[in-house]
């Protein structure tokens, strides 16, 4: 029969006290002689709680930062509101509108960079709008293809690297699979996506050169879960979502980790699932299922705000996940 010294080359250790810090990483094995108990270090079990709302109810917004300060702009509200232009920043206790407008309202939004360095584009339109934390300017870099419910990636270093893949173009009136790469100062087209589609989710916090775009509405489905991964030149199909969708939220990083958020199956539903860069996993559900909700932040701490529920909603919720859990081993 094997053993733990066989397979792992070393014996169970015995420790008077469970590891903390850096010593716990996922892994480890060891038996407790305080408690007569075998552990380990497993991966922890993320939950989503109740954060305080916005103050105007929206979907398609447009989000970044962190949970602790964070920023959302745009978006469309409910009927017959037409789609927004303010902006509110958080600050892990309160939302609070800033006056600083953008200068288009527009929802689908696609926003990259950081909560006082973003950048939105996207949203049907050709206009590019930078944010340095106190204002919204229109940086005159034009897209080539206007379109919006493409999916992007950028994550903090956006506003100088971001790029867009597939989505609707309003003229002509199309499923689009075309992808455009920003410098800082100019979009340019490069490799298209495998599938024309549009209502995509993607993961919020990947760079330029490796995102994730996930779920969506090709053309003649309602909804798909097919996934794909941009490493810089060119899109490939990856690992499908367990449960199709479109207008899905997502945040994290396509490496190590992304997380897809609700959306419409239909009708919205609270699956989250998370991707390790080759399968997609269930996680813990949100409370409330919304599409086109706008995320933010880490895959170990992250903000879920607004979206369609329909209709639009100023609620938020908040992704904790521990870096790890100490788990007991049970014999049987």
């Amino acid at each position: 029969m094997a053993t733990y010294k066989g397979i792992k080359g070393v014996k169970v250790q015995s420790k008077a006290t469970d590891p903390t810090g850096s010593s716990a990483t996922e892994g480890t094995v060891w038996y407790n002689t305080a408690t007569s108990l075998l552990k380990y270090v497993g991966q922890g079990g993320g939950a989503w709680a109740s954060a305080p709302a916005m103050n105007t109810a929206r979907g398609g917004a447009g989000a970044g930062g962190a949970v602790t300060a964070a920023i959302c702009a745009g978006g469309g509200g409910p009927a017959p509101t037409a789609d927004e232009i303010n902006t509110e920043s958080y600050n892990g206790t309160a939302w609070t509108q800033t006056g600083n407008s953008l200068n288009q309202p527009r929802s689908y939004i696609n926003q990259t960079g950081t909560a006082t360095a973003a950048l939105q584009f996207g949203g049907g339109q050709v206009m590019v709008e930078s944010y340095n934390g106190s204002a919204w300017t229109d940086t005159g870099n034009n897209m080539n293809t206007a379109r919006f419910g493409g999916a992007s990636g950028g994550g903090p270093g956006g506003q100088t690297a971001s790029v867009i893949g597939g989505g609707y173009t309003p003229s002509p009136a199309t499923y689009s699979k075309l992808t455009e790469t920003y410098n800082g100062s100019t979009w340019t087209e490069v490799a298209d996506m495998n599938t024309a589609k549009t209502y995509m989710g993607w993961a919020s916090g990947s760079p330029s050169t490796d995102a994730l775009a996930f779920g969506g509405e090709p053309p003649g489905a309602g909804f798909t879960g097919e996934t794909e991964l941009w490493n810089g030149s060119a899109w490939t199909e990856v690992a499908d979502l367990n449960t199709a969708r479109r207008e899905p939220g997502g945040f994290g990083t396509a490496s190590p980790t992304a997380f897809c958020v609700s959306g419409n199956a239909p009708p919205a539903v609270t699956n989250v699932e998370s991707f390790n860069g080759s399968t997609w996993t269930e996680v813990g559900d949100l409370a409330t299922g919304r599409l086109v909700s706008a995320c933010a932040g880490t895959p170990t701490a992250a903000l879920a705000c607004g979206g369609d529920v329909p209709p639009a909603t100023n609620v938020v919720e908040e992704y904790t996940d521990p870096s790890y859990t100490i788990k007991t081993v049970t014999v049987s």
